[in-house]
């Protein structure tokens, strides 16, 4: 698991699909993002990506420098399943 306190985390799925768990003050929310969409996982929340079958993401997580030229990391991930 994860947090963002700078800002919220966007991913963008670009191949495959991922089970994404965020905990909320009102409890665990579950989705599975696939192929196209984008999640935006809310500032501070603690929140994990899992593939079943492998995924390629495009993600933007903001960083802790105070940048105007780098205010987030920008990166393709692609993770296969076990």
């Amino acid at each position: 698991m994860e947090r963002h306190p700078g800002g919220d985390e966007m991913l963008h799925i670009l191949d495959g699909e991922v089970d994404i768990t965020v905990l909320t003050d009102d409890g665990r929310v579950e989705t599975t993002a696939r192929a196209g969409s984008i999640f935006v996982c809310p500032k501070g929340l603690w929140h994990r990506q899992m593939s079943r079958s492998g995924v390629t993401v495009l993600y933007a997580t903001p960083t802790k420098r105070r940048s105007i030229r780098s205010p987030t990391i920008l990166g393709v991930r692609t993770e296969i399943s076990n």
